[in-house]
């Protein structure tokens, strides 16, 4: 089962909600949730926005659009400016 096609459904209300939403069939998003129908990054991007941004895209089609990194290191530190001696 595809759990970010899940996910959406859980947020729209129903697998016919999520269908109205983004304009195809109940049977499509039964055949997505169930992994028997590649989901396209045209119809990841309605989802995404169906679901107001709390399914992202990433999370629907990795292999589009991969998560972005963790960092592993801390930023480096913010030096203070040196002050520039007017005249030099």
């Amino acid at each position: 089962m595809n759990s970010a096609i899940a996910q959406a459904i859980d947020l729209a209300g129903s697998q016919n909600k999520l269908a109205e939403l983004t304009g195809v069939s109940q049977q499509h998003i039964s055949k997505l949730l169930r992994n028997k129908q590649r989901l396209s990054a045209a119809l990841a991007i309605k989802i995404e926005a169906a679901t107001g941004f709390r399914v992202s895209r990433s999370q629907l089609c990795p292999e589009f659009w991969p998560p972005a990194p963790l960092r592993t290191k801390e930023p480096a530190p913010i030096r203070p400016a040196v002050p520039i001696e007017a005249g030099k």
